[in-house]
């Protein structure tokens, strides 16, 4: 991915991660600069999509029960006069037996596992487009208030999401109805969710203010408004909505899928720091039901 995207030939590594939506804010950026800029670019990112399309489309492989106990019992009741070819044979042939399985299993995870993240980053980026339709609907630009259900749930009319996207919250997702873009104050909101109380306004706690989401809400944490990039690089730090299918299983939680203000999902390791740590730190118990 160093390769300069001033480069005549496209970085496929990079137009794959940026059609599975993991590129950092930055690096998407100078992306869709590069696609923009050149019918050569696009051309690829479309053959990159087609490729994913058809690993998607790959049915689901589970090899014949008992496959691999028959083909080592034929092998074992083979013919004797032959034992001392065969007997060279066998290993090898065990070995491909158990290829064959492995890489059957191998193609249905693999599928699988695109399939889910797909998902996963999907629904996020339904969810952003969600959000940015009611705060433009806000006489203040605000983004909806969370409520607890089973959950936390951003409080808005079902028309702006759908039926089906609605019944994918369900502890699922974690939606955060105020701007955590520090350690500190992603800690403070975590300490109001995690006892469940609704968030409605602005929360102010240990002297500090932590704003309730809206639109231009940079303006309270950019240095320097004269930079037209400002805004975009404070909205792109600004969770607002992280899903827990990597957080609450069995084992220490491994990551999650965030929704940055500005529309982008990138997955977060567990333990990198920064403030989705904070919050998977405060809210970790709730969610384990600890």
């Amino acid at each position: 991915m160093r390769r300069s995207l001033h480069s005549k030939t496209p970085d496929r590594d990079m137009l794959r991660a940026y059609a599975l939506g993991t590129l950092p804010a930055r690096e998407t950026a100078r992306v869709e600069a590069a696609l923009e800029a050149s019918s050569e670019w696009r051309t690829a990112l479309d053959a990159v999509k087609a490729e994913l399309a058809l690993l998607d489309a790959l049915p689901p492989v589970a090899p014949p029960e008992g496959l691999a106990g028959r083909t080592l019992a034929h092998m074992r009741d083979a013919d004797a006069g032959v034992a001392g070819r065969r007997a060279v044979w066998k290993p090898a042939a065990a070995f491909v037996a158990i290829a064959v399985v492995a890489a059957a299993f191998l193609v249905t995870l693999v599928s699988s596992d695109l399939r889910q993240r797909e998902t996963r980053i999907s629904t996020l980026k339904h969810f952003g487009l969600a959000f940015k339709m009611y705060s433009g609907e806000d006489r203040q630009g605000l983004y909806p208030p969370a409520v607890w259900d089973d959950g936390w749930r951003p409080q808005m009319p079902e028309e702006y999401i759908g039926e089906d996207l609605a019944a994918r919250l369900s502890g699922n997702y974690i939606y955060l109805s105020h701007a955590a873009e520090t350690p500190e104050k992603a800690r403070i909101l975590g300490r109001v969710m995690s006892e469940r109380a609704e968030t409605p306004s602005d929360i102010e706690a240990d002297g500090v203010r932590v704003y309730r989401t809206r639109e231009a809400i940079e303006r309270f944490f950019i240095t320097d408004l004269r930079l037209p990039a400002g805004s975009v690089a404070a909205q792109s730090e600004v969770p607002i909505m992280i899903d827990t299918f990597d957080l609450v299983g069995p084992g220490p939680p491994r990551g999650c899928f965030v929704l940055y203000m500005d529309g982008h999902v990138a997955w977060h390791d567990y333990g990198s720091g920064g403030p989705v740590d904070a919050l998977i730190d405060e809210l970790l118990p709730l969610l384990r039901g600890e």
